[in-house]
């Protein structure tokens, strides 16, 4: 399922921290994952499900926000695109969490901290590629 490959892809976006930009073959996993992502968005929606949200677009949405900072903090500003990882439908996605769904608008934390949280995996010393 593609719930069970973004559960491996995790791991890629942990291993951002860290890492060097030209270890991009370490987002093969996010990119697959998000291959089956892309395609299940282009099916329908506006959500996973339908026309409304479901328990699984409330588990995804965090995964993807933190994709979207952690990757480009640590690899660069287009780490996403350099590593062939489909994320165009996955940003409209959020784009339309942010604007249709007030409770994720409210959560929803900018991209430095987010990205900042994933030190936690970091090796020590490691650094972002942009402020």
């Amino acid at each position: 399922s593609v719930f069970g490959r973004l559960r491996v892809a995790r791991r890629s976006y942990e291993a951002c921290a860290g890492a060097q930009s030209s270890a991009l073959v370490a987002l093969q996993p996010l990119a697959s994952a998000l291959a089956d992502l892309d395609g299940m968005l282009a099916e329908g929606g506006p959500w996973l499900d339908g026309p409304r949200p479901s328990v699984a677009d409330l588990m995804l949405l965090p995964f993807l926000e933190r994709t979207e900072a952690a990757v480009p903090y640590f690899f660069g500003e287009d780490a996403l695109e350099r590593a062939g990882v489909p994320f165009g439908r996955a940003a409209a996605y959020l784009r339309h969490a942010t604007r249709r769904h007030a409770a994720f608008a409210a959560l929803r934390s900018d991209a430095t901290t987010l990205a900042r949280t994933n030190l936690r995996y970091a090796e020590a010393g490691a650094t972002p590629r942009y402020g």
